[in-house]
């Protein structure tokens, strides 16, 4: 984990850079070098370190400047509106200067960080910041700072015609120092040394970086799309007044890493999204080795799908409209009108409300989306009693009648909790506290997770549940399995899914991980292969044969609509 020195003020701006770093979950240590201490009582405050050091002593104290990534100098003074408007003093300049020098000094063989909130009127520490040379230098020059919280319908609303000379609130601006760390550099580079770049960050640039919450790569509240709208030549452009503004690419390798991707994440989808393809293709023949096959699938496929979606998932409005509510109808539209066309499925009707087929997962989604706003916490007490709350409903999915596709009511419920837990594993929980952890504790955990994994495997297979009723029996059939399946669904879940994490490689793997960054479009075009695999008949082979087929079509799917130019094209439309 990263490491981050807060130097000079214990004023709000400081304290509430310091709240923001340690609930990041980001930072092992947050250390404070200042003239009083804090009193902090928020998460993570076992992380903080607070150390008491005069002015004048920082030569005397350079061990406490030792084996840091990251420094920041926050002092409020910029500007701020009140009647007690003044500049820097040479003092406070000083010492600000001499700690990013003992900062330079004791860690010269690391890639170091300096976050400098500066002022207009600052120019002699901008300079002495420039001449260290260090592998990022950050400098915020916002107009004006105040206390007043952002307003949230404001910051959505206005925040786009913020300009340079707009006042900016504290929270905010915390938020801006502390997300910038998760955006590749893009500054100009000081004497064409490419390994030395320098940002300035205005109001408008801060207002975007503050509304970074995490880059992990997903396809709603990506940092990858508010990089690029930062730094594309167009926004430069329209906002640089100044030669030395203008950005290059660097053409580097970032020197610090941004908030870590997990391509763990990547491969198991990969896998999971082939388990998809695989197990819609051997419904269409029957056999007691499929059976078994098709139960150990289901079991945890679509579940652990889910939980990765909650992972990913981001409360954004606009997005929600274009790339899950649009791309249901339009699909909704052709698959049931060349259904119809082709007479496959007797008795069809037209419905926008009832999802065809494999559309019921983009259907749940956006009403799992659009409750995000109501579950959202920060507290671990709350997110136990969410998911819990959600896993009590579970068993309305199977015993109330006629509640099955309507609205995909019956499987939104279902799968509920996996996506609740997907999604406070990523904001809460943190994926590097499993991903990460020893290959000895891994052991451990593997010891006893993998004969739960094996127990409730067996389980269900010997339960004999009908193939289209894993996720959901209705009374007429048998309404004990109401709780048993999914009961028994959870426990396995609760098992495979860290293992997953636990043993899959957080690295790119040829053709893997580029496969499972591209899923949707593979879920959904497979289902016209899927169809025409049955229209034609191919599986009229024997048990084993078939499933062999199953297997070739699977790769071959994966493969043909999981390509990166497919994928750029579906992603432009969709």
């Amino acid at each position: 984990m990263l490491s981050a020195l807060v130097v000079g003020s214990t004023d709000a701006t400081s304290v509430q850079v310091i709240s923001e770093l340690l609930k990041s979950g980001n930072f092992d240590r947050v250390t404070i070098i200042a003239r009083k201490e804090i009193n902090y009582q928020g998460q993570n405050k076992d992380h903080l370190i607070q150390h008491i050091v005069e002015i004048d002593k920082l030569e005397e104290h350079k061990e406490l400047f030792k084996d840091y990534t990251h420094m920041f100098s926050c002092s409020e003074n910029v500007g701020r509106i009140n009647n007690e408007t003044q500049n820097i003093e040479n003092s406070d300049q000083d010492y600000i200067i001499n700690a990013s020098k003992i900062f330079k000094e004791v860690n010269s063989n690391k890639n170091l960080h300096f976050i400098y909130l500066s002022s207009s009127n600052n120019e002699r520490v901008d300079e002495e910041l420039k001449s260290l040379k260090f592998s990022r230098l950050t400098i915020f020059k916002p107009a004006y700072i105040t206390e007043k919280a952002p307003d949230v319908i404001a910051s959505n609303v206005i925040t786009p015609i913020v300009d340079e000379v707009s006042t900016i609130p504290i929270v905010t601006l915390a938020k801006a120092l502390v997300n910038i760390i998760q955006l590749p550099p893009q500054g100009y580079n000081d004497n064409n040394n490419n390994s030395n770049v320098i940002e300035y960050i205005n109001n408008k640039d801060a207002y975007l970086i503050a509304k970074c919450c995490n880059p992990e790569d997903s396809d709603i509240g990506s940092t990858s799309s508010l990089s690029l709208t930062l730094y594309s030549k167009d926004y430069r452009n329209s906002r640089m007044k100044d030669e030395k503004y203008n950005s290059i690419n660097t053409g580097t390798e970032n020197p610090i890493k941004t908030r870590k991707r997990y391509y763990t994440a990547d491969n198991i989808r990969c896998f999971l999204m082939f388990l998809v393809v695989f197990g819609h293709l051997i419904e269409s023949f029957d056999g007691p080795v499929r059976r078994d096959i098709y139960v150990f699938i289901y079991i945890f496929h679509m579940p652990f799908f889910i939980f990765l979606s909650g992972w990913f998932a981001r409360f954004n409005p606009k997005k929600i409209l274009r790339h899950l509510v649009f791309t249901y109808v339009v699909f909704q539209c052709i698959y049931i009108g060349t259904d119809m066309a082709l007479n496959y499925t007797e008795g069809l009707a037209f419905s926008i409300s009832t999802p065809y087929w494999t559309l019921w997962y983009l259907f749940s989604l956006v009403g799992y989306y659009l409750l995000i706003p109501f579950f959202t916490t920060n507290n671990k007490k709350d997110a136990f009693i969410f998911i819990g709350c959600s896993c009590i409903i579970v068993p309305l999915s199977y015993v109330i009648e006629n509640f099955d596709r309507y609205l995909s009511i019956s499987r939104s419920i279902s799968f509920f909790p996996y996506f609740i837990a997907g999604y406070y594993f990523s904001q809460i929980f943190k994926p590097g506290s499993i991903i990460d952890i020893n290959k000895n504790l891994k052991l451990k955990w593997s010891g006893f997770l993998i004969p739960v994994f094996i127990l409730t495997q067996t389980l269900l297979i010997i339960l004999n549940v009908p193939d289209n009723s894993i996720y959901r029996i209705s009374p007429e059939k048998n309404w004990k399995f109401s709780l048993v399946v999914p009961i028994i669904m959870a426990m396995c879940n609760m098992a495979f899914i860290p293992l997953s994490l636990f043993w899959v490689p957080n690295k790119k793997i040829p053709i893997i991980t580029s496969l499972g960054q591209n899923t949707l479009p593979i879920y959904i075009f497979h289902v016209g292969i899927v169809l025409v695999a049955k229209i034609t008949k191919v599986f009229r082979f024997a048990e084993s044969i078939n499933i062999l087929i199953s297997f070739g079509i699977s790769v071959f799917t994966m493969i043909l609509l999981g390509n990166h130019y497919l994928a750029n094209v579906f992603k432009k439309i969709f």
